[in-house]
């Protein structure tokens, strides 16, 4: 998902407003069926954070570390489906985006829709500094992560694609598809359905998986599967058990 091609070169800003660092600018409309909030939060927040905690209810989720920011950047598409259009304005009068600081160190972005018009829902991208460990829960709608620190994930639906993480990975994922690929520590998943595909990993893998395939490769540690069904496959690994499995082939080279 690229939702920022899709932004055209310039666009009138219909409303500006500031409070406690945070830009909220929503330009006119870029396309017919949606409209758009985006939020810049400034250094002197990101700064002082190591960890970042946040969760989106529906709709798409992007996010992707960059080593040169400093700051925490969040584009939040609302997009409009079928018989929304036309309340563009009291959808996005009901957004809100907020970072706290609960504890030294730690930060957590909140989105807030407080009640959208029916036909409604919310697509974000983020960039954040690649220093950053971040936990993110995520309800339904894809999800993509690229080059951060650390992860924890909790995902109800949709698929989800990782790559990039400098330390561990743990994704709990109840449906949809998994991808996780370089990671420079541990991974653990627990997944309820969909299929499983892990490769290029420096520390341990440990995989429980209700249903789908699962395809582990290139692993400088050990690899740990317990599977209820569906096909499970091992290549270049380290020391590999496959716990259990109810049913589907068993492949380890």
């Amino acid at each position: 998902m690229n939702l920022l091609k899709n932004l055209p070169l310039a666009v009138l800003l219909q409303e500006m407003r500031t409070a406690e660092r945070l830009v909220v600018a929503i330009p006119d409309r870029p396309y017919e069926e949606a409209a758009v909030k985006r939020a810049t939060l400034e250094a002197v927040h990101a700064e002082r954070l190591d960890e970042l905690t946040f969760s989106q209810d529906a709709g798409d989720l992007a996010v992707r570390g960059d080593p040169d920011r400093r700051s925490v950047h969040v584009e939040a598409w609302l997009r409009a489906g079928f018989g929304a259009v036309g309340r563009d304005e009291a959808a996005r009068e009901r957004v809100d985006i907020r970072l706290d600081e609960p504890a030294e160190g730690s930060g957590e972005l909140q989105f807030l829709d407080r009640g959208l018009p029916g036909g409604y829902h919310l697509d974000l991208e983020l960039v954040v500094p690649s220093g950053l460990a971040l936990t993110i829960g995520d309800d339904s709608g894809d999800l993509t992560v690229t080059d951060v620190a650390a992860l924890v994930v909790d995902d109800d639906s949709g698929d989800v694609a990782i790559e990039g993480v400098a330390g561990s990975v743990r994704v709990t994922d109840h449906s949809g598809d998994l991808s996780i690929v370089d990671v420079g520590g541990d991974v653990r998943v627990d997944d309820d359905s969909g299929d499983v595909a892990i490769a290029r990993v420096d520390g341990d893998v440990s995989v429980d998986d209700d249903s789908g395939d699962v395809a582990i490769t290139h692993v400088d540690g050990d690899v740990v599967v317990r599977d209820g069904s569906g096909d499970v496959t091992v290549v270049d690994a380290g020391r590999v058990e496959v716990a259990e499995d109810g049913s589907g082939d068993v492949s380890i080279d």
